[in-house]
């Protein structure tokens, strides 16, 4: 385990990984997925959204009643969750407030 991982983190298959999604042909999703201190708390979802390759900003999402199989594979596939591309538009054209 490296300094920075928790051994809560290190616990999960997902742990590390960014999963770069392509959601159109300039819009690019990096999800993350994040262990909570509790074993209880949901697990973390972080998007880092880029346009034509700039950083342009983050949300975050709580995976309430995720496991680690099914979080990966929505981290993995950021494309097909309507709720979170909905999230990202909105983000994009400034309705969402940081």
């Amino acid at each position: 385990m490296n300094p920075t991982q928790s051994s809560t983190d290190s616990e999960h298959p997902w742990q590390g990984f960014q999963f770069i999604n392509q959601l159109d042909r300039s819009l690019k999703a990096v999800a993350s997925l994040h262990a909570q201190d509790s074993s209880n708390e949901p697990i973390q979802l972080k998007v880092g959204i880029y346009y034509h390759n700039e950083f342009v900003g983050s949300l975050s999402f709580f995976l309430h009643k995720y496991d680690d199989q099914e979080a990966m594979s929505l981290a993995k596939n950021i494309g097909s969750s309507e709720f979170i591309v909905d999230a990202i538009d909105q983000y994009l054209a400034g309705d969402v407030v940081e």
